[in-house]
């Protein structure tokens, strides 16, 4: 049997010279909701696996072990080198078991946690739909979906500072928080990824961008997040306008070191806007739903 040949074009269309049909592909942003995360879930693990800055894909299960934190790749390449030596691949150094960094039910928990079930939570996510382009003419982009994904994901929470402190171990984020912006309250930016074939797309910052909107029409003044100092999102965080307002030790992490970031979110929004004035209008914006 002959194979079928497909030519991918730019801006995103593809051709297939078997069937002559042409295809495109399309950013959608949605709310998340209950619907989105059995396949939010596997995207997370993605994400969090894949990202040498974390390396969160298998951790080895001895509490406090340094040496069992591995991204998917060097997971890879240490099974196949302990296979070839006739070693136990999915074993630590130490000789603990390795296991899954963030197994489906954690993180199903924690996103219900933190968006679903949580009163001041808010996210969304960005799915790449493939568009028959044939039936997108004859019956709309809506019928002539023929194929989706979920590429990334944006969410957080508002809270008080104080409790946030206790809720994740940062020591002395309160007193950070009140020194530099005047008060407790906060919108925690907790999660933010996109899977590694879209960076650099855009996918993140359109994320960023709606999950910012969503924050600071909720009513919020003042946005806070995590951060591996190594994680190459910082710069573009930094030039928007958020500044580091605390450093901490976090063993559980790679290097051992995390910080907080911060920044008044409308302040945040005009930097933002000012930078990426020439691209706001091909951002895909928020919509109401997605019907998969």
């Amino acid at each position: 049997m002959r194979s079928k040949k497909v030519i991918t074009l730019e801006s995103g269309h593809t051709v297939n010279h078997a069937t002559q049909k042409r295809h495109r592909t399309i950013g959608r942003v949605c709310r998340l909701g209950p619907e989105h995360v059995d396949l939010l879930v596997p995207t997370y693990r993605q994400v969090y696996g894949e990202v040498m800055e974390w390396d969160e894909y298998k951790r080895c299960e001895a509490e406090g072990c340094q040496n069992g934190l591995f991204s998917i790749s060097e997971y890879l390449q240490r099974y196949q080198d302990r296979r070839q030596k006739g070693e136990n691949p999915n074993h630590c150094d130490c000789g603990a078991l390795l296991v899954d960094r963030w197994d489906s039910d954690t993180v199903s928990a924690h996103i219900h946690d933190e968006v679903i079930s949580h009163p001041q939570g808010l996210g969304v996510v960005q799915f790449q739909l493939l568009v028959n382009e044939d039936k997108e003419r004859e019956l709309g982009t809506a019928a002539a979906i023929i194929g989706c994904a979920l590429v990334g994901f944006a969410w957080g929470y508002g809270t008080d500072a104080r409790q946030l402190e206790k809720e994740k171990s940062i020591p002395g984020l309160a007193e950070a928080v009140n020194q530099n912006f005047g008060g407790y309250e906060v919108f925690y930016q907790s999660e933010w990824g996109v899977v590694s074939l879209c960076r650099g797309t855009g996918v993140g910052t359109n994320l960023f961008f709606c999950r910012m909107q969503a924050a600071i029409n909720a009513g919020h003044r003042v946005g806070i997040f995590r951060t591996n100092p190594n994680a190459r999102s910082n710069s573009a965080e930094r030039r928007w306008g958020y500044r580091e307002v605390l450093r901490y030790s976090e063993p559980t992490v790679k290097g051992g070191i995390s910080l907080v970031l911060g920044g008044e979110l409308k302040k945040v929004q005009q930097t933002f806007e000012e930078l990426h004035a020439q691209e706001l209008s091909s951002f895909a914006h928020i919509s109401p739903g997605l019907n998969l």
